[in-house]
């Protein structure tokens, strides 16, 4: 008898293209193509390697969701929205204790989604696609200054957890740059995943760990938590006609319905025919941004405008598997607190949970808000842009300026990534990256805004885009937002499909 695993491995795997916000993570993609591993196979690797090298966005204690297209055109979302404890109530959940702490995290889900999508899209073998994130955390990876700064952001609270110290901080500093980062105990967790399947971070050693360390730290999820959250949803995505394209996103309570919704708005606000050049475009771009998020702050009751990290990575194959990935910790840094014996931090995705009545009120086994929109866009049936997002709010902005640019501009996706960005914020006030900051646009937005606030070109707040573009010549090129550490391969030509 033939398994699916073995039928799927019989099929030969095309090289493929790959968008991550790590070097490391694009190259441990890369490595699982060299070996024959197909799209899912790549993203998962690359997942796995940023839970090593970029802790300030995702890791395994965290959550991850993802859109993928299969060879045959069909699509699915693999949702691995984590959950609150089953215990957690507004009674002993203090409204500090949401923000930083043992408290504060929802019970993680990554080791899960990625496990669970790997076996069954993947072709290689499971613990294959482990191996350049285990061997990235035994010999370390080289910290850039963006990971310091991240380190010297957060730094007072990361002190005053000795969970974070050790996991983190080398005699209470961060690692200066250049400097190879290790972390022997994520190796070894890594390894015993591998060996084990990531059944074991719910039902074996790893979860007894977790468990007794929630004990000693007055922490809420508990075994039952951790047994009950070992496979991921499998959802149909959402889409919509937008220019002549088809947009694939995932459905509520992500962000792909405020995405499509942004784009359905921007279709009055402008038009091939408009002719007031870039200044009529941000103000189209702001102005849809705000109708889409106003709705939902009318809804829902949100108001100030939260930091929210996330990370993001697309990778296609030459068969036409496509995966669009994104994970994140919640804050930088997460709870800012972890498992040192683990080698993880947890994540503080309680902090998006209101004390107020709302859908995602904190309470026993509530869903956290989120913002993530894993995103294709087809002509045709075929595929033209994959992307996604990091950046909390930022994400549906940022996606909506990316695909007009894209689609509306005629510009490539690196120039449409690169654009300086707009953003509108619940207070009424609009974020500008400052080369956009044009006289004429900025008299237009004091009209509309409560005020205007003018960041750095390239702005590490206004988000994070990863993309792939497939052009009519046969190239296929992924782009990395400068904006972040991130890199991207790419083929010039000789693409299969």
């Amino acid at each position: 008898m033939v398994t699916a695993f073995q039928q799927r491995r019989k099929e030969p795997v095309s090289p493929g293209v790959v968008a991550t916000a790590s070097a490391e993570a694009t190259d441990a993609a890369t490595q699982i193509f060299a070996q024959g591993g197909n799209a899912m196979d790549a993203a998962v690797a690359a997942a796995w390697a940023l839970c090593v090298c970029e802790p300030s966005g995702s890791g395994l204690g965290g959550h991850t969701v993802l859109l993928h297209r299969s060879s045959d055109g069909a699509f699915s979302v693999i949702d691995g929205q984590s959950l609150a404890p089953a215990t957690a109530s507004l009674e002993n959940i203090a409204s500090r204790e949401q923000r930083a702490g043992y408290r504060a995290t929802t019970v993680p889900s990554t080791p899960a989604t990625l496990g669970y999508a790997q076996n069954k899209f993947g072709v290689l073998p499971s613990d294959r696609v482990f191996r350049p994130a285990i061997r990235l955390a035994e010999n370390g990876f080289t910290v850039t200054r963006l990971h310091r700064r991240q380190l010297l952001w957060t730094l007072a609270l990361l002190k005053a957890s000795p969970s974070a110290r050790a996991l983190l901080l080398r005699d209470g500093n961060p690692p200066e740059v250049g400097e190879l980062f290790r972390q022997p105990a994520l190796a070894r967790t890594l390894r015993c995943l591998a060996a084990q399947g990531t059944r074991d971070f719910y039902a074996g050693q790893t979860a007894a760990k977790i468990v007794r360390d929630m004990e000693r730290n007055g922490g809420l999820i508990e075994a039952q938590d951790l047994a009950t959250a070992d496979v991921p949803i499998e959802r149909q995505p959402i889409s919509m006609e937008y220019r002549g394209h088809n947009i694939v996103t995932v459905p509520f309570p992500y962000g792909g319905r405020r995405l499509l919704s942004a784009l359905q708005a921007l279709k009055s606000l402008w038009s091939e025919t408009s002719t007031g050049g870039y200044d009529q475009w941000y103000t189209a771009i702001a102005s849809a941004t705000r109708e889409t998020l106003a709705a939902t702050w009318k809804k829902r009751g949100l108001c100030a405008e939260r930091g929210g990290e996330t990370t993001h990575l697309c990778v296609a194959d030459g068969q036409g598997n496509i995966v669009s990935l994104t994970q994140s910790i919640q804050s930088l840094f997460g709870a800012k607190v972890g498992n040192a014996e683990l080698g993880f931090l947890y994540n503080n995705y309680l902090c998006t949970c209101p004390r107020s009545p709302h859908p995602s009120q904190l309470r026993g086994r509530c869903r956290p808000r989120s913002n993530v929109a894993p995103t294709v866009v087809l002509k045709s049936g075929k595929p033209v842009l994959v992307t996604g997002a990091a950046g909390s709010r930022r994400i549906v902005s940022s996606l909506l300026q990316t695909i007009s640019g894209l689609l509306d501009l005629g510009l490539t996706a690196e120039q449409a990534i690169a654009t300086p960005r707009v953003h509108a914020l619940a207070s009424g006030r609009i974020w500008i990256e400052a080369p956009a900051a044009t006289p004429q646009l900025l008299e237009a937005f004091a009209q509309l805004y409560a005020g205007a606030r003018i960041k750095p070109a390239l702005s590490f707040k206004m988000g994070a885009v990863q993309a792939i573009q497939f052009h009519d010549d046969g190239r296929v090129m992924g782009v990395a937002d400068p904006r972040r550490q991130g890199s991207a391969t790419s083929l010039r030509a000789g693409w299969p499909i």
